[in-house]
């Protein structure tokens, strides 16, 4: 990171008015329409902003769940909103950010294993920072309801080992 960079994060309800304002402005600037991408799952209740001083230049958000596979629960860290202002892509500001929040959410120690939704396009991205590809497409469900996820689908091992994950990347 840069000398002026700074990592904050907390839960949602712990930011301070100020952040929250300086994240909605980022989002503006870093998601097409001043929207976030794709679907959300849920929102993010934890962040880990990227700060250049008072403002938000990079964005990464963590929903808890506890997820069952193979007759056993899974506490899962699932990754949202991954972004960083349009003018400052490309210099390793993200992949900084990811690892700092992979590292983060390791030593915490609550979740199994983390997990994203992605674009065919931001496979390599990823692969290059220790996320798989679970085989497609995934089946989950839902308030009762089944759904099929087509775009990839991507693991982290956390707390779990890669062997732990032998039913997720088999699937």
């Amino acid at each position: 990171m840069r000398d002026a960079e700074r990592i904050v994060h907390g839960t949602s309800d712990s930011l301070a008015p100020d952040l929250r304002a300086a994240m909605a402005r980022m989002f503006a600037r870093t998601f097409q329409g001043g929207d976030t991408p794709g679907r959300e799952w849920a929102p993010p209740t934890y962040h880990f902003l990227l700060m250049a001083g008072d403002e938000v230049t990079g964005h990464i958000g963590v929903h808890r769940r506890t997820i069952a596979l193979g007759g056993r629960e899974w506490a899962v860290a699932g990754i949202a909103l991954v972004g960083v202002v349009p003018e400052l892509r490309g210099q390793g500001r993200g992949s900084r950010l990811l690892a700092f929040v992979q590292e983060t959410l390791r030593s915490e120690g609550h979740d199994d294993l983390g997990l994203l939704v992605t674009s065919e396009d931001r496979l390599g991205y990823y692969g290059r920072l220790g996320w798989e590809q679970i085989p497609g497409p995934v089946s989950y469900r839902d308030r009762g309801e089944t759904h099929a996820e087509t775009t990839p689908v991507l693991l982290l091992p956390l707390r779990a080992s890669r062997d732990d994950l032998a039913a997720w990347l088999s699937c």
